[in-house]
């Protein structure tokens, strides 16, 4: 999997664990059809529960909403589209996002092409727990960036027919 790399400018006000982490390590350009990180991450602002935060869009979500790092608490934000005024909390840190990613994409594909529900719900399970164990806000919220993965994971959506990569 390669990494961009975020350069200090983007980071100027990034807490110095998450700054850190970026510039050594970074984050994965690409995570399935799940996460594309933007090539030059733009800093902004935006309102999050009623305080307007500087931050970073790290990337996009399938849907192409942005996942933003707040640089007030250090968590990542899904800026979903659907829902403009209640941001969704992705994971408490950069690192635990950017762990999550690689563990998703180490294990994909979930399961094979001839799966049934079973697997695929095996999977999710297997997907949930080890999500969960990096970080509990992962799936927190029943409409989260993680949970509807992972929802997709136990319908059958990501087997192993090659067109998720």
């Amino acid at each position: 999997m390669k990494y961009v790399k975020i350069g200090a400018d983007a980071l100027e006000g990034c807490p110095a664990e998450a700054k850190a982490f970026l510039q050594e390590t970074g984050l994965p350009l690409s995570v399935i059809t799940i996460f594309q990180a933007d090539a030059e991450p733009a800093r902004t602002s935006v309102t999050i529960g009623g305080r307007t935060v500087d931050g970073l869009v790290l990337g996009h979500s399938r849907e192409e909403d942005p996942l933003f790092l707040d640089y007030a608490d250090g968590a990542v934000w899904l800026l979903a589209s659907w829902r403009p005024a209640a941001p969704i909390p992705v994971n408490a840190g950069v690192t635990a996002f950017v762990e999550s990613l690689a563990l998703v994409a180490s294990a994909y594909p979930f399961y094979p092409a001839d799966a049934d529900l079973d697997d695929a719900g095996s999977a999710e399970d297997r997907l949930r727990e080890s999500l969960e164990t990096i970080d509990v806000v992962s799936t927190a919220d029943p409409d989260g960036f993680w949970s509807a993965f992972l929802n997709d994971v136990g319908v059958g959506d990501y087997g192993d027919d090659g067109d998720d990569r």
